[in-house]
């Protein structure tokens, strides 16, 4: 993997109310524009904010390598 970019947020980056959760959004652009070897990884979780944000990326994000 060349680029591994881990998107933390709420219900809105989760995919609720667009037509694809965020991080597949970023993968189809990044593979139209024939970008090969990244990865978006969504670790957004609904009804959640700052404090919860934090937590998830210091005991899941961090551990892997964004």
């Amino acid at each position: 993997m060349q680029f591994r970019s881990v998107l933390v947020g709420d219900s809105f980056l989760e995919g609720y109310y667009i037509p694809a959760a965020l991080a597949e959004l970023v993968e189809r652009r990044w593979a139209a524009k024939g970008l090969k070897g990244m990865e978006a990884i969504n670790l957004a979780i609904a009804a959640t904010g700052p404090r919860q944000y934090y937590a998830r990326i210091k005991r899941v994000a961090l551990a892997l390598d964004p």
